[in-house]
């Protein structure tokens, strides 16, 4: 899942897919100033699940990733869901 917008909604929509057995990336594109205390349960959900969870700008609960990385990530997926 590539997010730019809405955060909360992306994180919360990529728990669901891991119910479905999909194998779930997420990719925050946008700099992050503060995440809601819903947004950090479903990181901690994801990080439990063993889903990575990428941003390009540092932020905690995050694995970098560069523009290079995010665009070679997004060309090897099967599918992207922009949000």
């Amino acid at each position: 899942m590539l997010v730019r917008q809405r955060v909360t909604e992306a994180l919360r929509m990529s728990v669901g897919l891991t119910v479905l057995n999909d194998r779930v990336s997420v990719y925050i594109a946008e700099p992050i100033k503060e995440l809601d205390d819903m947004a950090v349960q479903y990181l901690e959900a994801l990080s439990m699940m063993d889903v990575p969870v990428y941003g390009m700008h540092d932020h905690a609960g995050l694995q970098k990733i560069s523009e290079d990385g995010l665009s070679s990530a997004l060309i090897e997926a099967d599918s992207v869901i922009a949000y």
